[in-house]
């Protein structure tokens, strides 16, 4: 009789999360179990070796090798074709020592938008953000940041791409305003001083921009493109 597989352990309980890009094929949807995910997670994500991941896993090298390579397999194979991954059952047990995982915590980047250094009257004027890092409620990393060449600094890819879930601005075109909403990230409006809004954010007494929103649309973006973000946003 062949013996019973022994369960690997795994940091969090990921069974039914469900990964996809926006134009994701639906029909199809591949499936990796729990474990397979946390051997990948663990080596690709966290940086551990094949050896130290077996140790978290409490399981042999050989077995987190065979699930890393189904999960990377997997990973390609969504990709390339366009499907979803669902994560399913396997056999493993959750460790009782959650601190090993992040995936409960929080967080939230805050891009503050400045023209000389206050929060600028207009979105599209923006030359500089203040991207503050903010977990469990509680600001832990606070970044300066000027664009350089061709990205503005209320260029909403260039936004997505830092990670910034949350904008604070002044006011704001409607039909960039409409865009960001698509793409999931929240506005709020503010004035002058960086500091007294993102303290306010915190306490969740800052206000939405919907209340603020300019009607008329590309008023002030005819002649500079570059330099005019609610432009590009069209």
């Amino acid at each position: 009789m062949p013996r019973p597989k022994q369960p690997k352990r795994v940091c969090c309980n990921h069974e039914g999360k469900l990964f996809g890009s926006k134009n994701t094929h639906t029909e199809n949807v591949l499936t990796l179990t729990s474990d397979a995910y946390e051997a990948f997670r663990l080596i690709d994500y966290e940086g551990l070796t094949q050896l130290e991941a077996s140790k978290k896993m409490a399981t042999a090298r050989t077995t987190v090798q065979a699930l890393y390579q189904t999960a990377r397999k997997t990973l390609a194979k969504a990709m390339f074709e366009n499907t979803m991954i669902q994560i399913i059952g396997g056999n493993h047990i959750v460790n009782e020592n959650h601190s090993c995982c992040h995936e409960h915590t929080t967080i939230k980047r805050v891009a503050v938008m400045l023209k000389d250094n206050q929060i600028t009257p207009q979105y599209h004027q923006a030359n500089q953000l203040l991207m503050y890092t903010i977990e469990e409620d509680e600001i832990t990393r606070k970044d300066r940041i000027t664009p350089e060449g061709d990205d503005t600094s209320g260029c909403r890819k260039f936004m997505l791409s830092l990670g910034i879930n949350h904008i604070i601005t002044g006011n704001m075109f409607e039909h960039v305003y409409k865009k960001f909403t698509e793409s999931n990230l929240e506005v709020y409006y503010a004035e002058k001083d960086p500091e007294k809004a993102i303290n306010k954010f915190l306490d969740a007494s800052l206000e939405p921009i919907n209340n603020y929103l300019i009607s008329s649309e590309g008023k002030d973006c005819h002649g500079n493109h570059k330099s005019q973000p609610c432009c590009n946003e069209g």
